[in-house]
């Protein structure tokens, strides 16, 4: 990569991505497109959760909708939307949404300062939990989900203290997820009870010191192998798909750095498994450097292609494919310290389209936050408003920013979240409300508290509406506050109980056919039909039979019929109504069977 400029440098950064790499050409800092005549396209996917059949009539007067966003250019500034009882309404072109909402939820206090997260259902209940790793505390503590976003219970196992650094996949293919946990060069595994607890370790030595590590498949057995940092190279231990891992291998990356970083992905389109690693050179040098090595497929790589990046460090890295092009591209998360050139920190991402042989297209930078803060301690990508392409989830010492992608490889502008109450740390991502969008839980920086943030994007919700037919209409608002096509979805509330009459008693002989009469009235809106269930009881109240009659239109008297071979006496029928809205009516109606 070549050097990207900077408003507040008076000098060229050098930044070179690998294998192969070519200097990337000077770049500004992206801004956002002058909008387009047309405006955004509609949005689509536009649903009701609560009232998933729009033609179907429901008690719930609480409705909520979700959509899916739009990538356009212009960028979409967020969303307009009016709910009303005409079908034909136009919202206005004023963005009461925003194209991108977080909800802040209550932060869960750990003992100490967490270091590292990680997420699963590690006690296989359908709800996401969090791993945290307490370096000072030595320990690992899983806060269990209760599905809704929040976190209850937890459970705590003990580790070496000083671990920085925690990975979760299925080691011994028992569906339980287990940990792994990294500490100044040694590696350890924790295979999972799955119900939060942990059998003892296994410790593999990688060396002396290691910065950090990852689960990936690099030998093509289906296997998770781990991949750990040491010094100015990365250990590989090759699974054997029991939890347990063979010695581990040695590739050099820089021979003058320290590695800080990993990503994994098919660089070169071969099927197996690179890495990109990134680093720091020397010592106490804060100039980075960014290595390609490209997988030979036996957990080994082909000698790595190192350049360095000037006074940018890739803490963070991802490899993911974000132009659809069918190659993967890479993304860096960028620490410049600036002293030794005189310029105040600041933090950056790097995009940089991968060409589908190892190597990359120059880069685009996107400068996140304001400058003098550190980061990245978070680098997460998502759909964060479900328009189908990777968004940048960004966490620093300032804050949590959200980059969102158009589709083409760029990106729009870092947006500021800026509702944590601390300095941002590491992150992970879960959808931990059950709503299919993508939450974060963000590690104090420098708290003792984890913060979930629930994804309120592409969502609107009501309360207690009339009974009646509602319609939600939504439409895209670009920056220019020019509106697209308006999306409609209709739903049907009612939350009138039916209620039942028994207007003839009957009376029947002991064996022969007992004909029981009912009616059902189910108020509007819907006045539709009801099931309605017979339930007949002896003197006892014991049930003795059991009846039901589908599709009892409202006001029209019903007869139905069963072989009675009570015992003579006077028994009670109760008749039970439910509407198609799934109303329940309050008092039940009932009246005599005779059985002579």
């Amino acid at each position: 990569m070549t050097s990207m400029a900077r408003p507040t440098s008076r000098i060229a950064l050098v930044v070179l991505v690998a294998c192969a790499l070519a200097a990337l050409v000077a770049t500004a800092l992206v801004r956002p497109s002058p909008a387009a005549a047309a405006g955004p396209p509609a949005v689509s996917g536009l649903v009701s959760p609560t009232h998933p059949v729009s033609s179907a009539w429901y008690a719930n007067s609480d409705p909520s909708f979700s959509w899916r966003g739009v990538s356009a250019t212009p960028p979409v500034a967020g969303y307009s939307y009016v709910l009303d009882q005409d079908p034909i309404t136009e919202p206005d072109t004023v963005a009461d949404l925003a194209a991108f909402s977080f909800a802040p939820k209550r932060d869960a206090a750990i003992s100490r300062y967490p270091t590292a997260l990680a997420v699963a259902d590690f006690d296989r209940d359908g709800k996401l939990d969090l791993a945290v790793l307490n370096s000072d505390a030595g320990s690992v503590t899983i806060l269990f989900g209760k599905g809704n976003g929040a976190f209850g219970r937890r459970r705590s196992t003990r580790v070496t203290k000083g671990s920085d650094s925690i990975a979760v996949a299925d080691l011994n293919r028992d569906g339980k997820p287990d940990l792994v946990i990294d500490r100044e060069g040694t590696v350890s595994v924790l295979l999972g009870n799955g119900n939060g607890s942990f059998r003892a370790t296994h410790s593999y030595r990688v060396g002396t010191f290691s910065g950090t590590l990852a689960i990936a498949d690099v030998n093509r057995d289906h296997h998770p192998d781990i991949v750990a940092s040491f010094r100015d190279m990365v250990k590989v231990l090759l699974g054997r798909g029991d939890g347990t891992f063979g010695a581990a291998h040695s590739s050099v990356v820089d021979a003058n750095g320290s590695v800080y970083s990993l990503a994994f992905g098919d660089l070169n389109g071969d099927g197996r498994t690179d890495l990109v690693a990134g680093s720091v050179e020397g010592a106490n040098q804060l100039v980075g450097a960014l290595s390609v090595l490209l997988g030979k497929g036996d957990g080994s790589f082909k000698a790595a292609v190192t350049h360095t990046t000037g006074e940018l460090i890739p803490q963070k890295l991802a490899v993911t494919d974000v132009n659809h092009d069918g190659k993967a591209d890479l993304l860096v998360g960028d620490y410049a310290d600036g002293v030794d050139y005189g310029d105040p920190a600041y933090c950056a991402v790097d995009v940089c389209l991968g060409k589908g042989t190892g190597s990359f297209s120059p880069a685009v930078q996107y400068v996140v936050g304001p400058q003098g803060q550190f980061g990245p301690s978070g680098f997460k990508v998502a759909d964060v408003n479900r328009d189908g392409e990777g968004d940048l989830l960004v966490t620093t010492g300032a804050g949590l920013y959200v980059l969102l992608g158009n589709g083409d490889g760029s990106f729009q502008p870092a947006a500021a979240f800026g509702t944590m109450s601390r300095p941002g740390g590491p992150a992970a991502v879960g959808d931990f409300n059950h709503d299919g969008k993508p939450d974060l839980a963000v590690a104090g920086g420098f708290g003792n508290t984890v913060s979930v943030f629930l994804n309120r994007s592409n969502a609107a919700s009501y309360h207690g509406l009339a009974d009646g037919v509602w319609y939600f209409h939504v439409r895209a608002v670009d920056t220019s506050a020019v509106g697209g096509l308006t999306a409609a979805r209709a739903v049907r509330i009612d939350t009138q109980r039916p209620s039942t009459q028994a207007p003839n008693a009957a009376s029947v002989k002991t064996g022969a056919i007992a004909y029981l009469t009912f009616e059902v009235n189910d108020p509007s809106p819907s006045a539709g039909w009801c099931t309605v269930h017979i339930v007949v009881k002896n003197g006892r109240g014991v049930v003795l039979h059991r009846h039901t009659s589908g599709h009892a239109h409202s006001g029209v008297l019903y007869q139905t019929g069963f072989r009675c071979g009570f015992a003579k006496g006077t028994y009670r029928f109760y008749v039970y109504a439910t509407d198609a809205a799934g109303n329940t009516q309050g008092n039940v109606a009932w009246d005599r069977l005779v059985v002579k």
